[in-house]
Order: structure tokens, then sequence, then C-alpha cells
């Protein structure tokens, strides 16, 4: 018998020195009774010094961020039974002063009657793979910060690139607009064509940056797909004739009229693929052809192609097409030009707007080009008529609304710029040179827009946008603010749109863009609305007054929905939520909460939960007033009253 359990005991002896981790074990009064080697090495203490000795004298914690000496966790195996683990960056002080990161737990240890006789302590140096991780958080941390610096740079990239390009772009587009002599012109139209196409090149590179940082939004809009087709077609047909190419389109006649999508960046694919067509075709034709290849879901799946009879593509080059900053070969670059980022930046758009883009090519013959895109189809038919489409598209006829204008820009050549085509438009236009300015000449006078830059000595646009959004609070009122800037980037948008500003237009300014923001901006105000530009505000009291009791419910409804979203903290209901809310106050007219419910829904796009609940409460105390001008309608107080 006593042979026998000598024999377990070795057993167990080497089967603890065979464990790669180090392991303790101690009695019911926490002292040290078995340690193997791995443990020696660790805490710097031999078996024979260890032994009897308690476990809190052996195994010294400390804290890696303070230094301070911590109290393990193990009593709690001892008295209550439990496996407990020590905490993250802990460190084991040994006894010659060597500091390891280390990972432990300790279980009880019970006899035949389920009674606790001790506790076991297994644990492991951890240095390297903390070290590793520690490396690896350094890493990410230099990368973000890089990443930053490069959004930086891009950002002051964009507006020193656009700021002179918005003078000599907008500057000829004004001459090309005078009785010039065929020379003249034809001058000046190289100026603007270089200025398009050096705005294309800063475009690409911004785009490739929002995809690279994952930042690519698709919006979803309305739009006309033939629309979209023909101005395209009609952009690029002064290049095709140029080189003798005739030019062919089809469109299915299935496709609905009104779809729903992102036309920007459908268009954006169609112009790339359009172009790169017509640069690399010297004779014959280029042909584009839409038709709807799938029902999906509630849409559709479209296939739009664009042919040509160029020099074509080689299978074994077909790789490198949509790759970054990639050609077929270098000799393109040599004789066409162009960055390689066009067809990489339209595979990316399609892609995110579910679908797919690839070529059919045959060498020296030609290529075709085609995409699918998901779109949607709006139940909404086309109000405006013909003569009104006609009239919307011939942007420098003078308006039937001349609206006050009140441009905050501090660079002349852009003053210059944008005034003249205000005022060609028949807008009146009054200049201030910085956001302080604007702010004096705002005691003084009341405007229908207001365009402001966002670079400016003295108080720039955004705080300029805040001091506004701020004075609106208390009267009532919302002039729609444009920023227009050089910085175009997506946080350069993210940044004034949560500043408080009702649209966002990069430099150089394209017209039909800046006349499309503006009359968007009021045109969509009721009539009572456009009586009211000149006058005060009905009070919060009246609008509600004013409301219809469908709307009101429903905006009880939303509240409480939107209400939930924040305390879930779900900002993909927070947003829906208070996009809903938006509409119903701009139907009831109560603009204090339109703008407050729209600052929510920015919030919660940036994911900003301390503002959303702040803007929150504001919300809610604006629209319990409904509950007290209108009893018969108003919001239950349920809602509750914590943000």
């Amino acid at each position: 018998m006593v042979e026998k359990l000598a024999k377990e005991k070795k057993i167990i002896e080497f089967t603890l020195e065979s464990i790669g981790d180090a392991v303790i074990a101690t009695d019911n009064d926490a002292n040290i009774i078995i340690m193997n080697h791995v443990a020696e090495e660790l805490t710097g203490w031999s078996r024979a010094d260890a032994t009897d000795k308690l476990l809190d004298e052996i195994f010294i914690t400390l804290d890696a961020k303070t230094g301070f000496v911590m109290e393990t966790p193990f009593w709690q195996s001892l008295e209550h039974g439990l496996t407990v683990g020590l905490k993250k960056d802990t460190v084991l002080l040994a006894r010659d002063g060597r500091r390891s990161y280390v990972s432990a737990s300790s279980s009880p240890i019970r006899d035949n009657q389920d009674s606790i006789i001790g506790i076991v302590v297994v644990f492991r140096d951890i240095s390297r793979i903390r070290q590793v991780e520690l490396s690896l958080k350094e890493a990410k941390e230099e990368a973000e910060t890089a990443n930053r610096a490069k959004d930086e740079f891009l950002s002051n990239m964009s507006h020193e690139i656009r700021t002179p390009l918005n003078g000599i772009i907008g500057m000829t587009t004004l001459m090309l607009m005078s009785e010039l002599n065929p020379e003249q012109k034809e001058n000046l139209d190289i100026i603007k064509m270089s200025g398009d196409l050096l705005l294309k090149l800063v475009n690409d590179i911004l785009d490739f940056s929002k995809i690279e940082a994952g930042k690519m939004t698709i919006e979803e809009t309305e739009f006309d797909l033939r629309e979209i087709i023909l101005k395209n077609l009609s952009i690029h047909m002064a290049s095709a004739e140029a080189k003798g190419l005739a030019v062919n389109c089809h469109i299915d006649n299935v496709i609905p009229q009104l779809l729903s999508g992102d036309p920007h960046r459908i268009q954006q694919v169609l112009t790339n693929l359009i172009g790169n067509a017509i640069k690399f075709t010297e004779n014959g034709e280029i042909a584009v052809y839409a038709a709807i290849q799938q029902r999906v879901d509630s849409g559709l799946l479209l296939r739009i192609s664009v042919s040509d009879t160029g020099i074509g593509i080689r299978k074994d080059q077909m790789d490198r097409l949509f790759r970054s900053f990639s050609q077929v070969d270098g000799s393109i670059t040599r004789n066409y030009g162009g960055t390689g980022l066009g067809l990489y930046i339209s595979k990316q758009l399609v892609n995110i707007m579910g679908g797919d883009i690839g070529v059919d090519s045959i060498p020296e013959q030609g290529s075709t080009f085609y995409f699918t895109v998901k779109v949607g189809i709006s139940r909404q038919r086309l109000l405006t008529s013909a003569n009104d489409d006609a009239e919307n598209k011939n942007y420098m006829k003078k308006t039937t609304r001349p609206l006050e204008v009140l441009l905050v820009e501090d660079n002349m050549v852009n003053q210059v710029v944008v005034a003249d085509m205000l005022t060609l438009r028949g807008h009146k236009v009054e200049l201030a040179n910085n956001g302080k300015e604007a702010l004096q000449i705002l005691d003084k006078k009341r405007f229908d827009v207001i365009l402001m830059d966002i670079m400016m000595p003295e108080l720039d646009g955004l705080e300029t946008t805040a001091q506004i959004r701020e004075r609106e609070v208390k009267t009532g009122l919302h002039i729609p603010i444009i920023a227009i800037t050089a910085h175009a980037t997506y946080s350069d948008r993210e940044k004034v749109l949560l500043a408080g500003m009702d649209d966002f237009i990069a430099k150089p300014v394209q017209m039909e863009l800046l006349f499309h923001c503006m009359e968007k901006a009021v045109v969509n105000q009721t009539e009572m609305a456009k009586k009211e530009l000149h006058s005060e505000d009905l009070n919060t009291k009246e609008l509600f007054e004013r409301g219809d009791e469908d709307n009101a419910r429903k905006l009880e409804e939303d509240m409480q929905g939107l209400v939930e979203a924040v305390n879930s903290l779900d900002f993909r209901k927070i947003e829906r939520f208070a996009h809903r809310i938006k509409e119903l106050a701009y139907k009831m007219d109560a603009k204090i909460i339109k703008n407050l419910a729209f600052k929510i829904e920015l919030s919660a796009r940036k994911e900003d939960y301390d503002q959303a609940s702040k803007l929150l409460m504001s919300l809610k105390e604006q629209s319990r007033c409904l509950a007290q001008w209108r009893p018969d309608i108003g919001l239950r107080d349920t809602i509750p009253r914590s943000g």
C-alpha cells in the first residue's frame, strides 16, 4: 500500500513537471504544498523555500498601469469554491525583481466528502503575447493617425486646387456666354475643357480616398434613367463628333420612367464608360444600351452597356482593368492619359449599388463594357410638364422667383464668379467677407438663402452657421444655408451637415447644381410659407394649431419609437424615426421640430449618442407643446423624460 502511494505520488510529480503551465497547490490555509519547475522559474522561488509559505507571499501581482500591488482573487476559491482569474494587464513580481505579464486561474481542491481542502493555481507568462498586442495597438494607432493625416492632406489639397479652379472654370463659363469671335470661343472652350479635365482628376482621387476608407455612400432618390443616359451622351457628343464617331442609343421601353436609386453614381459610372469608349475609338461608332436583366425583390436589376469599335483589349490584359492605378499597359497612359482610377472607382460604385461590372472585347475590333445595378420602382408620377422640364434645363433663363441671397465668401475671385452667376439668373446678391460680417448683416436684414464658405478669417462657416441656428431656436425661423467649399471629402460633408447646413456644394461651383440646390431649398414651401419669407414666422403654438390630427398622431408614434431607439442605442432606428419626424414636422410647418429632428438624424449617422440624447430632450419639450395646445390629438404623457 505504501509502495502504491509512493508510485502515485511520483506520477503526480512527473505530471506536474510535464505541464507547460506553472502550477501551485495550497492547503486550506493557503499555504503552498506543491509547485512545479515552471512556477519556480516565473516566481523566482525554489520549491524548498516556497513550501509552507502563504501563497500571497510568493504570488505577488502588480497593476501594469499604476505599478501598485493588487490583491489576487484566489481567496474566493478557498472561501466560496469559485474558479476565478486575474484581470487583464496583471504583472507578476518575481523574487528577483523580474516582472512579467501573466494570466492565471485558481480552482478549489475537494476531497471525497466535497469539502475544500486547498486550491490549485495555474498560470503562464503572456509577456510575448501582450507585447504583440501592444505593438498591434500601437501600429493601429499609428495607422489611424496616418489616415487622419491623409484625410487632412486630401481635404487641404482639395481646397487648394478647387479654389483657383473655381475661378478658372467659373470665369470661363461666364465669358463663353458673351459675344465672342470664333477664335476667342475656341480658345475659351479649350480652357474650359482643360479645367473640367483637371476637376475630374481631383474628383477621382477624392473618390478613391472615400472608397479606400469605406466611406463611399449611396443615396436613394427618384430619377429618370432616360434623362441620365441622354444627358451623358449630349455632354460627350462634341468629343464624338470631333472624331467623326456615330453615337447610337437604345433604351428598352419596358423600363419604368421613374426609378429610385442613386442617379449621381449611375451617371458617374456611365460618364466614365462613355468617355473611355470615345477616348479609345478612332473611327466607327459608340452605342449605349439599357435593359431590364431581371426583377429582384420589389425592384429591378438593370443592365447598361457601352459598346465601341475601338482598339479592344486582349484577354491577358483584362484582369488589370478594374484595379486601382492600373491600365492595360504603359503606352495607354502615354498615348491617352488618365489616372487609371476610373474603372476601379466604377467597379466599387456598382458593387455598392448591388451590381457588377464586366467587359467583352476583341483586340482591334472593339469592346463592350457593361454593368448591372439594382433600382427601385417609384410609384409617383412625373408632375413636371415638358415645357417646365425644358425651362429647368435652361439654367441661364431669368428665374420667375428672384431670391435675396447672402453670399459669405472671403475670396474675391469666387465672390465675382458666384455673384455673377446669381445675378445672371435674376437673384439679388449681398456680399459678406466672413462670418462676422454675415451675422452683422443678418441682424438688419432677412434673406431667402445663405451661401456659406467654410474656411474664412474672423469667423469660419461652421461657427457662423452654429450661431445662426442658435438664434433660430429662439425665433422659430429657418434660413436655408448651403455650404460652398473647396473642401470636398466625405468628412467635410458630414461636418457641414452636422453644423446645421441644409446642403453642400463643392468648388468649382457648377451653375446647374448651384441653382438646383438653391431653388430646391425654397420651391417646396407652401403658398403660406412664400408669403412669410419676409415676415415673422408663426409661433409654435399657431403652427401646431394648424396641424392635422393624422400627422399629430403619427408624430406621437414616431416620438415614442425615437425614444426607444435612443435608449437602446440603435442608431439605424434613431436615424429612421428622426427622418420620419422631420418629414411630418415639415408637413405641419413646425420648423423647430423639423430642425431638431434633422440634427438628430445627422447625429445618428455619425453614431454620436451624446449629441442625439441632448437633441432628443429639446425635441421632446417642443413636442409636448402639442399636448398643451391640442389635448384632443396631443402626445400622451407616456414618453420617458430621460434622454
